[in-house]
């Protein structure tokens, strides 16, 4: 089975092996069909590839404007920052708004001063926050 298009921009999934036998037949029906081409090569991180009507684009991936407390930890475990995130929260006073919303909160709003207190300190990037919250906002749990 393989993804076809029509000249109508219409997406159908075509036993290849049925396609196969209307080109030899001379069915009319493969004339109006074919095969969608693989997506181009993106950066996974910030791109994906979006099929429109007869091509693919590449579009960027947005940063969710919040994500669940637990997928941004885990993504900070896969980044390797997780210790150093820790440590971070650790120099905080017990009663920091911050130290209370990473033991405390349900999600992280990616606009939130203590997420951009807490990259400066760590000398994190926009860019590398912002992939942080990308693959948190991904993730399934």
């Amino acid at each position: 089975m393989s993804l076809y298009y029509d000249t109508n921009g219409n997406l159908e999934e075509i036993d290849d092996a049925l396609y196969a036998l209307w080109v030899s037949s001379g069915n009319p029906k493969a004339s109006h069909w074919t095969l969608q081409p693989p997506p181009p090569p993106a950066n996974s991180a910030t791109l994906h590839a979006v099929w429109s009507n007869y091509a693919w684009s590449i579009v960027d991936i947005p940063v969710p404007e919040s994500v669940p407390a637990h997928h941004l930890m885990q993504a900070l475990i896969t980044f390797g920052m997780y210790n150093a995130v820790e440590t971070y929260m650790a120099g905080l006073a017990a009663l920091d708004p911050m130290n209370i919303g990473w033991t405390k909160a349900p999600y992280f709003r990616r606009d939130a001063v203590g997420i951009n207190n807490a990259a400066e300190a760590l000398e994190l990037s926009t860019e590398q926050v912002d992939a942080l919250f990308r693959y948190a906002g991904a993730l399934v749990t």
